[in-house]
């Protein structure tokens, strides 16, 4: 299989729902802005939240800027279908609903302050099952064109800049990213193969 059509959920076979999903951040965000809305206090992870359990995954849905909205809006997508490529939709979303909820229960666990925002938690998990799905199917990647290249680059790129940003930013550690990681790692490293990921 050609690597831009292993990353990319636009190409055959589709994934609409991935691409829907990235959307969501970037509507959501879009629109609180724009009508002032106020959904961080609505949609945050709080010290109450076990009471709400639907806040264990619409933490993810706010972001703190429209950069990070932007980012989570491409980043998510692309860990999803390489996902899916490997080991099937089920797999994609599986490992990222369980990075979302891990990732709250160990910002609940394990983090002092009350709040938590963003969909941080989702990229290490698309992260972990984009890694771990490039080295299940990396023989079988085909770097013919140089659109494969550019994908290739532009991919690592993606990694990168969303390893380098909390560093670049001063962020503290947040142990529940790295937990969202394992996760989306331990998902798709667990979950068999998939037809998608011998199509050529």
């Amino acid at each position: 299989m050609s690597f831009v059509n292993f990353v990319l959920p636009v190409l055959k076979p589709r994934r609409w729902d991935f691409l829907a999903f990235g959307l969501l951040f970037v509507a959501v965000d879009g629109l609180d802005r724009l009508l002032h809305l106020g959904l961080g206090p609505a949609l945050d992870l709080d010290a109450g939240s076990l009471q709400a359990p639907w806040r264990l995954l619409s933490y993810a849905l706010i972001q703190p800027d429209p950069w990070r909205a932007a980012g989570a809006a491409l980043a998510v997508p692309v860990g999803m279908t390489m996902a899916a490529r490997t080991c099937g939709p089920a797999a994609a979303w599986t490992g990222i609903l369980v990075g979302a909820v891990v990732g709250a229960l160990g910002h609940l666990l394990l983090t002092p302050t009350p709040g938590l925002l963003g969909a941080s938690a989702l990229l290490y998990a698309a992260l972990a099952m984009g890694t771990v799905a490039w080295f299940r199917v990396r023989d079988e990647l085909s770097f013919a064109r140089r659109v494969d290249w550019l994908a290739g680059f532009g991919t690592l790129g993606l990694v990168l800049t969303s390893l380098l940003m909390p560093i670049v930013g001063q962020e503290p550690f947040h142990p529940e990213y790295a937990l969202a990681f394992v996760a989306g790692l331990v998902v798709t490293a667990a979950w068999p193969r998939h037809f998608e990921s011998v199509m050529r």
